[in-house]
Formats: structure tokens, sequence, C-alpha cells
């Protein structure tokens, strides 16, 4: 058994020993973790050109991920659908011919600009919360909608600009 493969046996016996259930913030801690190890999942399958990648399961948008596993006991299969994730990344045919288009994130709204802010804003988020950068403010929320509403109303000015400080900001974190 390859270390990945000890790895990955790991996480599934560790998840099946957590309590059966799970208080509501530890359920939120859970899917934000989820949802970033599901999109991370998704890009690196696309990096390796893996084929047969379709949406819910492989998708760019961490929410969509985030509300699947608030939503009744779905938290409880978190463990095992990213460990699907690895197992299929790690055995994967890759497409002979031509390599899949670009990674479309998700646009459940009609402004794709908006919604490609407000997805990169969340995986942002999670990133410096899971690296425990410690932001607070709106900026650092992991709310699509929130981060979405933000690009609509707001000066397309003031939208770079926020997304040029966070990014800044989570390049400085991420340094450390």
């Amino acid at each position: 058994m390859n270390t990945f493969a000890k790895l990955a046996a790991a996480l599934v016996l560790l998840t099946a020993a957590a309590p059966a259930v799970a208080l509501a913030s530890d359920k939120e801690d859970i899917c934000r973790a989820y949802a970033l190890e599901a999109v991370n999942w998704n890009q690196i399958a696309h990096k390796k050109n893996c084929v047969n990648l379709t949406a819910p399961v492989w998708s760019n948008n961490h929410q969509m991920h985030f509300d699947w596993c608030m939503h009744g006991n779905n938290y409880k299969m978190t463990a095992k659908s990213n460990l699907d994730r690895a197992e299929y990344v790690q055995s994967c045919q890759t497409a002979q011919v031509q390599p899949p288009p670009p990674v479309k994130l998700q646009d459940p709204q009609p402004n794709g600009a908006c919604a490609a802010y407000a997805n990169e804003a969340v995986k942002t988020a999670a990133k410096a919360e899971v690296l425990g950068c410690g932001f607070v403010g709106g900026r650092w929320l992991q709310d699509y909608k929130a981060h979405y509403d933000f690009c609509t109303t707001a000066d397309p000015a003031l939208v770079i600009s926020e997304h040029t400080a966070r990014e800044s900001q989570f390049a400085v974190c991420s340094a450390n």
C-alpha cells in the first residue's frame, strides 16, 4: 500500500471515529474544509487532464460544495467523497487527443464576471482560514452570495481594488 493510500485510509478511519452528531459550528467547519478540498481535487484533476469530470462532483464552485455538505447529514459523507476524488485523480485516464477546455466556474447567476469574482473570493477566504491567517471582515467571508451581491452593486473600480487587496493580503500570509 503506497503512502497516498495509507493516508487516505487513515482519513476514513478518523472520520468513522468522529462523533455521530456534529454541533452546528463543527458542521460548518467540516463543510468549509470539505468544500475547499473538493475544489482543490477538481483543479488537480483538470491539470492532469482527467476525463469524465462532470458536475456536481467535479466543480470549482466552493459554495455549491459547502451547501451540499450542510444539507441534512451529508457532512457525514465528506471524507468518503473526497477520498473517492483523490483515488480517481490518482488513477485517472488522461485525454489522449485534446486537453479538456479550461475549467469554467459555476455561474448560477446571470453575471459571469461577478460569479467568477465571488468564487475566487470564497476560495481565497477558505484557503486563508486553513492557513490560519486570522483575517476578518467582509473581504474574508466564505459567502458566495455576499461577494456576488457586492460585485453586482459596487463600482467596478472598487471591485477590482477589493480583489487586489484580498490577493495581496493572502500572498503575504501564504508566504509566511
